[in-house]
C-alpha cells in the first residue's frame, strides 16, 4: 500500500495537490485538517483554542494522532 503525505499552510493548495493525485492514480485520501476541524468541533473550540490545546497538553496531540491512525 502506497502512504503519500502532502503537507502545507492553509491556502497553499495541498488539497487541490491531493485531489488531483487521487483522480490520477485512483488513490483514497485522508484530510488530517478536516479531522483537526472535527475535534475542535467535537469539543466546543474554535480553531485556535484548539490548536493552542494541543500545543499545550501532549495527549491531545497524541489522540488525534490516533485518530488519524484509526481512520487510515
Amino acid at each position: 500500500m502506497v502512504r503519500v503525505t502532502v503537507s502545507g499552510h492553509p491556502g497553499s493548495g495541498t488539497s487541490t495537490l491531493v485531489a488531483a493525485l487521487a483522480e490520477r492514480y485512483g488513490w483514497s485520501t485522508l484530510n488530517g485538517g478536516q479531522i483537526f476541524r472535527e475535534e475542535a468541533a467535537r469539543r466546543g473550540l474554535d480553531l485556535g483554542a484548539f490548536g493552542r490545546l494541543c500545543a499545550e497538553d501532549a495527549s491531545v496531540d497524541r489522540d488525534l494522532d490516533a485518530l488519524l491512525q484509526e481512520r487510515m
